[in-house]
């Protein structure tokens, strides 16, 4: 079953339930997002394509929205891409997908692609050519997508070299979707808030498409983020439902504790990066009533692999939890001496990507014999319940012992003076490598204070030898830190 099929299936049921609330003041029901669907669908299909790829750069997640729904509808592969990428790495993303149209709503965006030999359309005319169609007769010529499909090429926000385009089909991401709505807890007319952009496969698989297959009522966040601004918007609209980083969460949490807001906020869904333990206990005392899902997937996975079910927070903290329903986990152990053992966590399941787009070479090293290996170093527990340690490629080998920077990362950020930090390795004569720490510290802290609280909190080995005040740490569009320029 292709996407659109599966939610349209559901739609019907909620006829005049809101879908999108906050849409120009106005309430969109979910009767009005099918005429809509289909008045944009008939001016899709008067436009011509070059091929029937469908690059999406709009600001308003609204209009994004209806226009990957739209071409879901139609059978063209979305490919969503957001202007936070840069505009030189924006370009070379563009130009890999190849797209057979570009909509878009910037007329400075449309022209330049134009020129480069594009087919461009703009938010105005699809408008326009969607409003002289007559609602009554409203006819689509494509067919519907077969499950296999090409649904979504979601391009990851690589920091150097080439973006990697992850290929999606449509039965990739419906398993997902069915698999999120085994576990997780929501009723329709819940008020689903969406404060990430869309080209997050977690916000577009786990919280739009599964929202609209759910019957939700979602909201669009889409302000510069302003933790007092968002609190004030959960407030105001009644939102009970969230989805998050730990670090969106965590600055929640702070006022939450610090003002006792007054929200209704039922089910929190964390994910987007490692949860850190003492992020994890903040968490858990400020949304002390609500159902907490610690959540873990990848783009290459559509993204949902695995949850720890809210019951559990408090007592496996930080863990993420078992596989959904139809996905297999396993790890490929790198250290047999390692207490406990510590390995690559390899996936395996329905909503495993396809490949990577025009890149045979990469494929074959990140899918061999069905298996998906995701980089990410892993230990289960004696219960059978995983933990993420880091990332494979991030791992310091100092002197022959094998070092996660996220651990140190963790213990750093305990100090009170320390406000972020970022742990990598650098190639040393004496050591193989050795540890160096970019960090940001608060006003009253002087650098003698830092390194007497890093010797109190840092085991010798794990210890920075290389320490970097900064004004920030640098990270890519999708929020995660980069390590591999400083690395270099």
């Amino acid at each position: 079953m292709g996407i659109w099929s599966l939610i349209e299936n559901n739609i019907e049921k909620y006829g005049d339930s809101v879908a999108f609330s906050n849409v120009n003041e106005k309430p969109l029901t979910y009767n009005a997002l099918m005429l809509v669907v289909g008045q944009y669908s008939n001016a899709l299909n008067r436009l011509s394509f070059m091929n029937n790829r469908l690059v999406v750069i709009v600001d308003n997640p609204y209009t994004e929205s209806i226009l990957v729904l739209t071409g879901l509808r139609v059978g063209f592969t979305i490919v969503p891409v957001s202007r936070k990428y840069g505009e030189k790495l924006l370009e070379r993303i563009i130009v890999l997908a190849d797209p057979g149209m570009i909509v878009t709503d910037n007329n400075d965006e449309f022209n330049y692609y134009k020129s480069l030999g594009f087919c461009v359309s703009s938010i105005n005319e699809i408008e326009r050519l969607s409003e002289e169609e007559i609602v009554s007769n409203i006819s689509f010529s494509s067919q519907i997508p077969k499950n296999e499909a090409l649904a979504f090429i979601m391009f990851t926000s690589g920091t150097t070299g080439e973006p990697k385009g992850v290929m999606l089909s449509h039965d990739n991401i419906t398993s997902n979707i069915k698999a999120i709505e085994s576990y997780l807890s929501s009723s329709p007319g819940d008020k689903l808030l969406i404060c990430r952009p869309l080209f997050h496969v977690a916000v577009m698989t786990g919280e739009l498409l599964y929202g609209l297959y759910r019957g939700l009522e979602i909201s669009f966040y889409y302000q510069a983020f302003e933790p007092r601004k968002l609190m004030r918007y959960i407030i105001e609209h009644e939102i009970n439902i969230i989805g998050a980083t730990p670090t969106v969460f965590g600055y929640l949490s702070d006022l939450v504790l610090r003002n006792n807001n007054p929200n209704k906020i039922k089910t929190i869904i964390i994910s987007g990066e490692r949860l850190m333990e003492e992020t994890a206990v903040k968490i858990n005392a400020a949304f002390y009533n609500v159902l907490k899902y610690h959540s873990y997937g990848l783009t290459e996975a559509s993204p949902r692999i695995a949850f720890l079910e809210p019951a559990l927070f408090d007592t496996k903290l930080c863990s993420i939890g078992k596989p959904l329903n139809g996905i297999e986990c396993r790890l490929t152990v790198i250290d047999d001496n390692a207490v406990p053992n510590i390995g690559e966590l390899e996936v395996r399941g329905p909503n495993i990507m396809i490949g990577y787009w025009r890149s045979d070479d990469l494929t074959k090293d990140k899918l061999i014999n069905g298996w998906l290996h995701t980089g990410d170093l892993a230990y289960f527990d004696n219960d059978g319940y995983l933990f993420i340690v880091g990332r494979k490629d991030d791992m310091i080998i100092r002197a022959g012992v094998n070092i996660y920077p996220q651990e140190i990362e963790e213990e750093l950020l305990k100090i009170e003076g320390i406000d972020d930090v970022m742990v990598y390795g650098v190639d040393d004569l004496k050591y193989g490598q050795r540890i160096c720490a970019n960090v940001v510290i608060k006003p009253n802290i002087t650098t003698d204070i830092l390194y007497t609280f890093i010797c109190e909190a840092v085991p010798e080995y794990k210890r920075p030898l290389e320490i970097n005040i900064v004004s920030e740490i640098h990270k890519n569009s999708a929020g995660k830190k980069i390590r591999k320029i400083l690395k270099e």
